[in-house]
């Protein structure tokens, strides 16, 4: 006779462990190494090379283990997938820090579409589907950490054995390396040189290994819950939503506000597309570009929130809108887009007469994904096929690969040095060009410039002095015992290798070659002399 209690407890508990096979097992070793590599890559590397090589793997390795030849992968999974591939460069290609933490964690989300369509999980649609599948992941992430864990060292029979021998044979071993290491260093200069590299970091090793065993479980706990984990059979997330009524109102008030603010400020607006300041302005062009862009962050953050919990909590008949909410979404939705329109031709006047910055493109690029997403939204309230989020996770990911693989940093430099070579631009800032690596590749073409060689010669001498007193590039300095540069020492490839701040190096190394007069100061003076230091060029 069955136990009612027993089989009717709604309180069941979940299984502690799953079944695993071999290749459980061998994902779990190499998940280990791919969190060392991202230890390595973002704590010791700062989001450098070794962040490019530890997302590949792990998108190489992950991507194996949950294949299964039964699923039929949409087309949005695969577009994440080649996106999240194409970004993996990026850490190592630019130098610019922003791009690249935005690269890592827009590569994040990218990776759970992936990763779910692979293991035949159905990626939810509506727009909250992207938001319910990231926080299912996130939660089972934690909910399945123990049990993955101890699904792999709970094998039975002839696996568990071999497990255990494996860990047995590898603590074993560490008491004879530990005896033979010392003998072959002494034995022979050789391999003392390629060990004393190795021991010389050996703190740094432990508290990399020591990060990594306690974030591994985790990382192979999320991939691991992905693939043992039953599929989610729901295809669409919603939600309760308010009544049309309440939202009319609330949409309704900001559209009369904007309405009377817009036949009060017309001409303000307009003015921007013709490049001239209104009358009576007395404020510079940069303070008239910069009031104009903080005004748009204000409104179309808040455009943007009443538009999307709109979308997301009012109450639908037959799965549409009221008419009403329509309108007024889609007032919202273009009176903010002809703000970022405005605020585009205003950042281009800024440009024109300011020269071009890395702050400048990016918030350029930043205010055409806004535009994006606001059309997204005046569409999304015709019609339930556009999603929001999954076109801004794809619109983000797009702009930070141009930003990224084109190197943002790059393009700046390019643009101001054409503007002022071949357009004949009136100035050039060779200062702000010499805070950037990608910017030292123009500093000598301008030494070569007639009007700007000596101040381009100054700015380029500034930096190479500033990273041979500080090695602020991450790059290995060798000095002489008056400590002076010694020219000639590559970049070796680390986690933290940038291609970019190495081709920045290798010019500077050139220069000092081609350059004998020219040598930094003693790294032993003193602060007050080094800051009146002065330059004798040819």
């Amino acid at each position: 006779m069955r136990d009612p209690i027993q089989n009717n407890s709604p309180c069941a508990k979940e299984k502690s462990h799953y079944p695993t096979d071999r290749k459980d097992f061998i994902f779990a070793l190499l998940m280990f190494v791919c969190t060392f590599l991202f230890v390595d890559g973002v704590f010791w590397g700062w989001f450098n090379l070794g962040l490019s090589v530890a997302f590949l793997l792990t998108w190489i390795a992950a991507s194996c283990y949950l294949h299964r030849r039964d699923v039929k992968i949409g087309a949005y999974p695969i577009l994440c997938g080649i996106l999240f591939a194409g970004m993996t460069p990026i850490f190592f290609l630019t130098s610019n820090f922003p791009v690249r933490i935005l690269s890592a964690g827009t590569m994040v989300l990218l990776s759970c579409v992936w990763f779910c369509a692979l293991a035949g999980k159905k990626i939810p649609g509506g727009d909250l589907g992207l938001l319910a599948m990231w926080g299912g992941i996130f939660a089972n992430t934690f909910r399945d950490t123990v049990p993955a864990v101890r699904s792999v060292f709970s094998a039975k029979g002839e696996k568990k054995k071999k497990i255990l021998c494996a860990l047995a044979g590898a603590l074993c071993a560490l008491p004879v390396l530990a005896v033979v290491i010392p003998l072959l260093i002494r034995s022979d200069a050789a391999f003392e040189g390629l060990t004393a590299g190795l021991f010389a970091s050996i703190g740094t090793r432990f508290f990399q290994l020591l990060a990594t065993v306690f974030l591994a479980p985790f990382c192979f706990g999320c991939i691991f819950s992905i693939r043992k984990r039953k599929a989610d059979d729901r295809r669409c997330v919603s939600a309760k939503g308010a009544d049309p009524v309440f939202w009319a109102v609330c949409t309704g008030a900001l559209c009369v506000l904007y309405i009377v603010y817009l036949f009060s400020q017309l001409a303000y607006f307009f003015s921007a597309f013709s490049g001239i300041l209104p009358d009576g302005y007395v404020f510079s062009y940069a303070e008239y570009a910069r009031r104009g862009f903080f005004e748009l962050c204000g409104i179309a953050a808040i455009n943007l929130a009443m538009l999307v919990l709109m979308l997301l909590f009012s109450k639908k008949k037959d799965g549409k809108l009221p008419v009403i909410l329509r309108v007024h979404g889609t007032f919202l939705g273009v009176f903010t887009l002809l703000l970022i329109a405005t605020s585009l031709s205003k950042m281009w006047m800024y440009i024109r007469n300011y020269s071009l910055t890395v702050l400048r493109l990016g918030t350029s690029a930043f205010l055409m994904f806004m535009a994006v997403v606001f059309v997204t939204g005046i569409l999304r309230c015709y019609t339930d096929r556009v999603q929001i989020f999954q076109t801004a996770l794809i619109t983000a990911s797009i702009l930070l690969l141009v930003l990224g693989l084109g190197n943002i940093n790059s393009m700046v430099a390019r643009y101001n040095y054409n503007d002022y070579v071949q357009k004949g631009y009136r100035t050039i800032d060779v200062q702000y060009l010499s805070s950037f690596p990608e910017g030292i590749a123009y500093l000598e073409k301008l030494m070569d410039t007639d009007g700007v060689r000596t101040a381009a010669e100054d700015a380029l001498q500034g930096t190479f002095y500033s990273v041979c007193k500080t090695d602020d590039w991450g790059e290995e300095i060798q000095y002489d015992d008056n400590g002076d540069f010694i020219p000639g020492k590559a970049c070796t490839l680390s986690s933290s290798f940038n291609l970019a701040y190495r081709n920045a190096f290798s010019i500077l190394q050139k220069y000092a070659e081609t350059h004998p007069e020219f040598r930094p100061r003693s790294l032993y003076e003193s602060e007050e002399e080094e800051t009146t230091v002065s330059w004798e060029c040819d």
